[in-house]
């Protein structure tokens, strides 16, 4: 069983010979065969070798990378170590399509390991790709993109309170483009060798409107939470291909949620969804636990907050949009279906959504006053999925 200490020096040892010395042999005597890495920078998931090329291309780009470690922390089989590095870019593109520019970058990473038979068998991290590709002037620096706050009810907001305005200008037609050619290219070796367009198109104006829509959301759900991270409000663009005939690796397309509370326990939130062909927007819930469809089979049949619902039914309808999430042909046993709101004991999830065409709406601001008025239609039923379902 590994020792704490020498679960440390697993880290300390690949740290020191194949991140500063390029030393591959090192890997393959540290790492695990069947090594797991949640978070390769420009990859995503991969194994033992996908980290290996990964690190060899930063130092192609890097030649004399220098890595400094802070304090190296173990608990059991996990250990975590805040690592700090710099180099000049006089060596190889980097990403591929950044020639280099000979300009000398910061960055900082955070990392967890877990170690396991005397190897290294799983990594979690994060890699300031977006800072390296702003400091080599790849994409312009933004600093209320990065400098983002919570603010007293809890949701993100950029400094100053009301910002994201200025620092959202819409999606450039360069985003609309990488995911039509994404989906005609649909592998890893085509991402890879596209990550600047992926980091500058996809990941960079996605944080900028999760900001914005933020706080225009906030004037709906002052609870409202706005992460403008990937595994936040952004989805990744990872498709999870474990038990799908689909095996394409990525998705064509970037989606988008926020919600109340914790993000976990959260049971309704606004979405949207830009596509090369549809922008989509909606609020609710899409799918519900046997406990929450419990208490939402309740809260329908309860006469106050089964009237309430029916009469947003009735306004949300009324305002063009279709209620979705029937799956039954009858009413579960036991419950009374003649109530207001009886119609809904048919359900198992109930959202609401719109599609809008691409066009020039997506280039400028008029995008977030588009999703802003299907949101502002649509934020009674969110409420009421909160107030009556998500609170036990």
């Amino acid at each position: 069983m590994a020792t704490p200490e020498g679960s440390k020096e697993l880290v300390r040892r690949l740290y020191g010979g194949l991140m500063a010395k390029g030393d591959s042999a090192v890997a393959e005597e540290v790492l695990a065969e069947d090594y797991l890495d949640h978070d390769i920078p420009g990859v995503g998931e991969g194994g033992r070798q996908e980290l290996i090329a990964a690190v060899l291309g930063v130092r192609a780009a890097f030649p004399d990378i220098a890595p400094t470690l802070g304090p190296v922390l173990a608990e059991g089989e996990l250990v975590a170590v805040r690592v700090e590095a710099h180099g000049s870019h006089t060596g190889a593109p980097f990403p591929p399509a950044i020639p280099a520019t000979g300009r000398s970058v910061t960055w900082k990473e955070v990392h967890v390991f877990r170690c396991a038979g005397g190897r290294i068998a799983e990594h979690w991290g994060v890699f300031d790709l977006l800072g390296i590709l702003q400091q080599l002037g790849a994409i312009p620096p933004e600093p209320d993109l990065l400098r983002v706050r919570e603010d007293s009810r809890g949701h993100i907001v950029a400094p100053g309170g009301g910002t994201g305005m200025a620092t959202f200008g819409g999606f450039p037609p360069e985003t609309i483009r990488f995911l039509r050619e994404l989906r005609a290219n649909n592998t890893k070796d085509w991402l890879d060798a596209h990550r600047a367009d992926y980091e500058g198109y996809w990941v960079a104006p996605a944080k900028a409107f999760v900001i914005a829509a933020g706080e225009r959301l906030a004037e709906l759900a002052p609870g409202i939470r706005a992460e403008p991270r990937v595994l936040g409000s952004i989805f990744r663009i990872n498709r999870d291909i474990r038990f799908s005939r689909d095996q394409r690796p990525y998705k064509d397309h970037l989606d988008f949620w926020f919600w109340e509370g914790v993000r976990r326990d959260a049971v309704s939130g606004f979405f949207a969804r830009l596509s090369p062909e549809f922008l989509g927007v909606g609020a609710g819930c899409h799918s519900l636990d046997p406990e929450r469809l419990t208490r939402f089979r309740r809260a329908v049949v309860h006469p106050a907050s089964g009237e309430e619902l029916a009469r947003i039914a009735k306004l949300v309808e009324g305002g063009g949009y279709e209620l979705g999430g029937a799956a039954l042909r009858r009413p579960p046993a036991g419950l009374p279906a003649d109530g207001p709101a009886g119609r809904f004991l048919l359900h198992k999830a109930l959202f609401v959504h719109h599609d809008e065409p691409v066009d020039d709406r997506v280039h400028t601001t008029a995008i977030l006053a588009t999703c802003a008025r299907h949101w502002q239609a649509m934020a009674p039923l969110h409420r009421w999925l909160t107030d009556h379902v998500q609170v036990a």
